[in-house]
């Protein structure tokens, strides 16, 4: 449905503004005609469920009288609009913990855990408590809204986490529901994140609230138990230490009724509840307003209707019915003497003007207390109290003249004070200022108390102020991190000065502490990281030692002592390097390991190109290794000898092998092998050739055998291959290897047997 400025709606509300738009709800700042009271309206779905028993329960809510309990004003009835009607709090926000200072959020957390108990000890019970239905003004007073909403309201995923497991199936409120969403709020204040089951903390909560936690947040209603007051004990002794310090009330007085001196709360809530007992004390200007009208119309009629003979004076006031009097308060009996028609208009109009003036009077009073003068003000406004009343005696006693003299005097005054604002505000922002650089907090809190409540748009009082409610606590860290410094314990007293910082920025002291103690844990590091850097060096821990002093050299990146300490492990680790490479070669030449000898060569080569013994000796070891190989080539394969460049090869590898001034066992037995293969490589051997007479037999690089039942041949060492071709048959084909150190004749039968 379309709503708009200045629609009326039941039971006689009408809207004045929209203030927010939201996925499932709408609501609107809205005023009572009757009263002039401003309201808070929450436009819900149409298709709302559990609506009509909302409206049943309501009637149980009424009954909930507590200074931090919102009371329904009005729920719509089942059919049309569905609505709530609430107290509208001006500057009202949602409660959440980020950026208070823990007094502030004990005091808050306080005011919830008092509400609860109330409610609770009547046997009522909210079932959806949640950030969203808790409202703080901008006197810091905690409110809490929605008591008998129907349960299956459609809820952000952020509201719904603070809601227990039975409430998230809309079931009926009960106790249990409102301990597992206050075990919810509060530990979302303790650990800085939203609970859920199995989640992780980035710090232990204290080990008393962290039990009463554990009892609140049960998935189980029947297993949750816990006793408000042990809470909020435990609350307090979390927030506010062993000794409970907490910061004093600030107060000051002003003169009473009869020249007794009374005491006047000036901190936040106290101006709240100023705010909060005009509202319910004072009557509306609306109602005033009609109220005055009506004596007008009232008086006019009475005038009209009087005899043209007899004529009376009619003036009314706003206290007593036309033709009343001193001498005839009912106006009966004898009449006074009529008065001129002139001298009536004239009066008419005196009391006329004067009950304008009484109107401006009391805008002004309104736009005063808006202010909260009775803070910045009270003397003043204590004095302006007699005045109005002799004003408003003149005018029951028909004095219209005076009363109006008296009015314009009282309407005069309170201009003046609303004049005087700005001045006084100005004056009261020094003086915070002045306290918060004097670290004096009951001063600063005073003076910005009342700034506040002159102008509580004002964001930056708003700041102010919450840093002198945190200067006690910033002062004790101060204290803290002061004896951690001079102690040593550098880490703990860097966390402290930081708290200090994160309470108020601007804290010059807390700022040079922490640059202090940063430089000092830097150069404190840097120091152990370069004793560590030269310990592991001498220990021979390279690894080690180049970490450190790489660490270091992060930590002052412009100091040359790390990248000196660098260079002395590269060169030592080097050094150490080259040397064992050194010992493996040697090692690996003693036992004819050459390529175990040329890893390390060309290892340590690989550090130091420069190296003359790693040049010389990788170059005999390649060579002894070539020479080896070769010599291996030709004992493992004694049939290359058979080709006459293979022969001089091996013959030429023999003579190199004689030359090596050291030669071990093994290579000597290869000298020795190959010797002997070489002397008999031309030495003929005996072959005996078998055939079938019809195999026609050739050798390749020997010759043509022709058909033979069987011949002898003499062969030099060598590989010969032998065909047998027969037509009408497969061909055969044998390889003959002829070994030097052949001691028996080698038989080869060719015959072609297999048939094509």
């Amino acid at each position: 449905m379309t709503r708009a400025e200045g629609q009326t709606i039941p039971p006689d509300y009408t809207l004045v503004r929209q203030l927010q738009q939201g996925p499932n709800d709408e609501c609107w700042l809205a005023a009572d005609k009757a009263t002039g009271e401003r309201l808070f309206i929450r436009f819900y779905p149409a298709d709302t469920a559990n609506w009509q028993e909302a409206l049943a329960r309501q009637a149980d809510y009424r009954g909930l009288v507590h200074e931090n309990i919102a009371r329904t004003a009005y729920i719509s009835a089942e059919g049309g609009d569905k609505y709530l009607a609430l107290p509208y709090y001006q500057d009202g926000e949602r409660f959440t913990p980020d950026g208070k200072p823990q007094t502030r959020l004990l005091a808050l957390l306080r005011q919830l855990i008092s509400a609860l108990q109330y409610s609770h000890q009547l046997g009522i019970a909210h079932g959806q408590l949640h950030p969203g239905n808790l409202i703080v003004d901008s006197a810091g007073q905690l409110h809490i809204t929605g008591y008998g909403l129907p349960a299956k309201l459609a809820l952000s995923e952020e509201d719904a986490s603070f809601l227990s497991p039975e409430a998230r199936k809309a079931t009926l409120p009960d106790i249990s529901d409102d301990i597992y969403s206050l075990g919810c709020i509060i530990f979302w204040c303790l650990a800085g994140k939203r609970y859920s089951p199995g989640i992780e903390l980035d710090a232990p909560l204290p080990s008393k609230l962290a039990l009463l936690l554990d009892a609140m947040l049960k998935p189980v209603s029947y297993e949750r138990s816990l006793d408000l007051k042990d809470l909020q004990q435990a609350l307090t002794q979390h927030f506010e230490g062993e000794d409970n310090n907490t910061i004093a009330q600030v107060s000051f007085t002003r003169p009473g009724a009869a020249g007794q001196e009374q005491e006047i709360d000036a901190t936040p809530a106290a101006a709240d509840e100023f705010r909060q007992g005009r509202q319910e004390r004072q009557v509306p200007v609306l109602v005033v307003l009609v109220a005055l009208a009506g004596a007008l119309l009232v008086a006019s009629l009475v005038f009209l209707a009087l005899p043209k003979d007899t004529p009376q004076p009619v003036v009314g006031t706003p206290n007593s019915y036309p033709g009343a009097s001193p001498s005839n308060p009912a106006g009966q009996g004898a009449a006074p003497s009529p008065l001129p028609p002139y001298r009536q208009a004239q009066l008419k109009a005196i009391q006329e003007e004067a009950i304008q003036v009484t109107k401006d009077i009391l805008r002004l009073e309104v736009e005063l207390e808006d202010m909260g003068a009775q803070l910045w003000a009270a003397y003043d406004l204590a004095t302006i109290g007699p005045q109005l009343e002799a004003a408003d005696e003149l005018f029951r006693t028909q004095d219209y003249e005076a009363a109006l003299t008296g009015y314009e005097a009282v309407k005069a005054a309170l201009a003046a004070i609303k004049a005087s604002k700005d001045e006084i505000l100005a004056a009261r922002i020094q003086a915070g200022d002045a306290a918060l650089a004097a670290a004096d907090p009951e001063g600063a809190i005073s003076a910005f108390t009342m700034a506040a409540a002159i102008d509580p748009q004002n964001q930056s009082l708003k700041q102010r102020l919450a840093k002198a409610e945190s200067l006690t606590e910033l002062l004790k860290l101060m204290d803290q991190a002061k004896a951690l410094e001079r102690e040593g314990q550098l880490e703990q007293a860097l966390h402290s000065y930081q708290q200090a910082v994160t309470l108020n920025a601007e804290w010059q002291a807390a700022t040079d502490g922490v640059q202090r103690v940063t430089a000092s844990i830097r150069q404190a590091k840097f120091t152990d990281f370069m004793t560590l850097g030269f310990a592991a060096l001498a220990a021979k821990d390279y690894a080690a030692a180049r970490n450190a002093f790489t660490q270091a050299g992060g930590i002052f990146p412009d100091s040359t002592d790390p990248e000196n300490g660098l260079a002395q492990v590269t060169l030592t680790e080097n050094t150490d390097f080259i040397a064992a490479q050194r010992e493996q070669a040697q090692a690996a030449l003693a036992k004819d390991d050459w390529a175990q000898a040329i890893t390390a060569y060309e290892a340590a080569l690989a550090r130091d190109a420069s190296l003359i013994f790693a040049t010389k000796g990788l170059a005999y070891v390649q060579e002894r290794q070539k020479v080896e190989n070769e010599l291996k080539r030709f004992i493992n394969d004694p049939t290359l000898l058979q080709a006459d460049d293979q022969l001089k090869a091996a013959t030429a590898t023999l003579a190199t092998a004689y030359r090596f001034n050291s030669k071990s066992q093994k290579t000597q037995d290869y000298i020795n092998t190959l010797s002997r293969l070489i002397s008999g490589a031309r030495v003929e051997l005996p072959v005996l050739v078998t055939s079938d007479n019809r195999t026609d037999i050739t050798i390749y690089r020997v010759g043509h055998l022709g058909k033979l039942a069987s011949k002898e041949l003499q062969l030099i060492p060598g590989r010969y291959t032998l065909v047998g071709k027969r037509r009408g048959y497969r061909d055969v084909r044998h390889e003959l290897a002829l070994l030097p150190t052949q001691s028996n004749p080698a038989t080869v039968h060719i015959a072609c047997d297999e048939r094509i």
